[in-house]
């Protein structure tokens, strides 16, 4: 597809908050007039059909984009924009798979009666599911809400310290207490 020439934003030196958010607001304008259409077919061709969503995707790159402090120092807003994109996909699917893992490991209720074979079987699976239960009683509210968004939804430790006000290391040292405990409850039946 043929576009026109790359947009790129200079600001002039002494140009008001207003002046600079109109400046943000046109180069976000044009770059999504410009290539919005071309990231949505790469990033399908990326992840298929999904999940994730291209769509979705496509999104969250200019989400990421129009949190920038400066555009003036983009000197190819094409290619930026597609680095962000492929960014945010590879992430994402790196994030579904580490979901996908860690509800893999823990046992399921519904799963106890289907999956055992004998009483014993049923029993212990059953035993293992209320360990798991008692742990995650045990973790503080902070280091449940962690392990929720982190391991189950996926989410970043930047998108919950966006979220939160809590500082990355924060998160990574009360995530690796919250898991260390849960691993410690359910294996040492």
């Amino acid at each position: 597809m043929a576009h026109q020439a790359e947009t790129v934003l200079q600001f002039p030196a002494n140009q008001g908050g207003e002046e600079i958010a109109s400046e943000r607001t046109q180069f976000i304008d044009a770059l999504y007039r410009d290539y919005h259409l071309d990231l949505l077919r790469f990033l399908r061709r990326l992840c298929g059909a999904g999940p994730p969503e291209a769509e979705d995707l496509v999104q969250a790159a200019f989400v990421r984009i129009a949190r920038l402090q400066r555009f003036d120092n983009i000197q190819n807003p094409r290619a930026f924009l597609f680095k962000v994109g492929m960014n945010v996909a590879l992430t994402s699917l790196k994030n579904r798979a580490r979901t996908r893992r860690f509800l893999e490991e823990l046992p399921r209720a519904a799963e106890i009666g289907l999956t055992a074979t004998t009483p014993q079987a049923a029993s212990k699976a059953r035993d293992r599911y209320e360990e798991l239960n008692d742990g995650i009683s045990l973790l503080t509210a902070k280091q449940r809400e962690l392990v929720i968004r982190n391991r189950i939804r996926g989410e970043t430790y930047s998108e919950i310290s966006t979220d939160t006000g809590w500082s990355p290391a924060d998160i990574s040292r009360t995530l690796t207490k919250a898991v260390t405990i849960l691993n410690c409850v359910v294996s040492e039946a």
